[in-house]
């Protein structure tokens, strides 16, 4: 058995439903390290100021105002929080001498504005923990963290409440209102509804930005590639958590695949490049004629999902979003009435792995603005992970991420609109390929689909292309 780890039990007070964790950490991790295991664990985004604190001997509470404190001195110098005598170096205590001086329990505060407060205690078996030294682990945990400036435990308390109603509609019209405030918020701070189900804790998710701590910081990406331009910028403990939702590869070697697996996904681009040739006359209005509209539905197998006669460009979105990338990449051009095949798309001919390669190349660097790059590298980040997802999920994902980068809406946050109108095209291309396989599960009217291996290594190459 392993006597170098010990196992806490973590306890968010005053709140309901109970909110807890157990994990097994080193004895030697430092107070300092023991915040960003927390934050991982619990599901924070270290967005506010924390200590830790003894426990009173008389009831085992959190000291409110304790004889000293352990925190992040030079985080609180940056911030420019006073520096009092009582506040001590969380980096130089050790979580066996701090369990030692607490006898066995000690409290965390996260966010003095909320006042979240932890009680950990070390529930180590008498036998010891298996296992070797290394990250650390989540070993269980009950229900979600509560969202970052919610109001506290009552006002995640009523959010818990309102979230029930999610399934039903509540007659009341001063619950009704309240319930879409509610939801309104969530959807301003960059979270999807899905993902703010109080009852639901995603300890894999948890254990993927664990492993990561420490290491996230030592990943090299190619210079100015799209995946160095997510990473960037980001504090080590936002690092982890923003790997951890991507594949466990990133910032190793893409996965490859064989040239089948290339031409299958690119299958429709091809076919729409071979119907081109050496010019296709448009509609008056610009369009596909709407035989060739109704042969790429054909081809694309998306026939059941089109309504109508699936023979007008304007009315099928797949076809349509297909075209638009094509152009945009630079592999179709118009003129005089005419959609032609550029240069690039004429020299690759009917080579799969040149037209892989061309498109790598062209979805890596043509973007007009840094903020529709960006958007896209957090997509293409989201989608090497194997985990399902909607679009709205996809949306809420890169308008958190694009937040974290400092990019807002006029100053005030950035709009869920905004943030999927940098990514509906690219998204769009992909489900055309066929890279986006609906799974016949609906999360709020909206599909649930999986990424497939040849998509995942096409966005794990465009990431990484230097």
């Amino acid at each position: 058995m392993n006597d170098k780890r010990v196992r806490l039990r973590v306890t968010l007070d005053y709140i309901r439903p109970t909110v807890s964790r157990v994990i097994d950490v080193d004895k030697t991790t430092s107070l300092g390290e023991l915040h960003e295991v927390l934050q991982c664990a619990m599901g924070w985004t270290d967005s506010h100021l924390h200590a830790f604190r003894l426990l009173r001997s008389r009831d085992r509470q959190a000291a409110w105002e304790p004889a000293k404190q352990w925190v992040d001195l030079p985080g609180w110098e940056i911030s420019g929080v006073d520096i009092e005598d009582y506040d001590e170096d969380e980096r130089q205590m050790a979580l066996a001498e701090f369990l030692r001086l607490g006898h066995g329990a000690f409290a965390y505060e996260y966010d003095f504005g909320d006042g979240w407060t932890h009680r950990v205690e070390d529930v180590t078996p008498d036998g010891g923990i298996g296992g070797t030294s290394g990250p650390a682990v989540v070993v269980s945990g009950k229900n979600r963290c509560p969202l970052e400036d919610v109001g506290g435990p009552p006002g995640w308390e009523e959010f818990a409440e309102l979230y029930a109603m999610s399934s039903t509609s509540p007659s009341d019209p001063a619950t009704t209102r309240a319930w879409f405030e509610r939801r309104e918020w969530v959807e301003a701070i960059g979270v999807a509804w899905p993902d703010a189900d109080p009852r639901v804790f995603n300890i894999d998710l948890a254990n993927r930005q664990l492993a990561l701590l420490g290491k996230a910081d030592r990943l090299v990406f190619p210079a100015g590639s799209m995946a160095a331009m997510a990473a960037d910028g980001l504090t080590g403990l936002s690092r982890a958590a923003l790997l951890a939702t991507g594949a466990t590869w990133l910032g190793g070697a893409v996965p490859s695949i064989n040239l089948e697996a290339k031409r299958q996904l690119l299958r429709p681009v091809q076919w729409l490049l071979s119907q081109v040739g050496d010019g296709l006359k448009l509609t008056a209005a610009g369009w596909l004629p709407p035989a060739v509209v109704s042969q790429c539905v054909d081809e694309m197998g998306c026939r059941e999902t089109i309504w109508g006669k699936g023979n007008r460009e304007s009315e099928t979105v797949p076809v349509a979003a297909l075209r638009a990338s094509m152009e945009r990449l630079g592999l179709l051009r118009k003129s005089h009435g005419m959609l032609c095949r550029t240069k690039s798309a004429v020299a690759v001919g009917d080579d799969a792995q040149a037209l892989w390669s061309l498109i790598v190349g062209r979805m890596s660097t043509r973007w007009k603005l840094p903020v529709q790059r960006l958007a896209t590298a957090l997509l293409l980040v989201r989608l090497t992970w194997e985990k399902e997802c909607n679009s709205d999920e996809a949306a809420a994902y890169c308008q958190w991420w694009l937040m974290a980068h400092g990019y807002t809406s006029g100053g005030f946050g950035l709009d869920r609109r905004d943030a999927w109108g940098l990514v509906a095209d690219t998204w769009r291309l992909f489900a055309a390929l066929g890279g986006l396989v609906e799974t016949g599960e609906q999360v709020g009217y909206r599909p649930v689909v999986a990424s497939t291996e040849a998509l995942r290594a096409l966005a794990g190459e465009v990431l990484t292309a230097g």
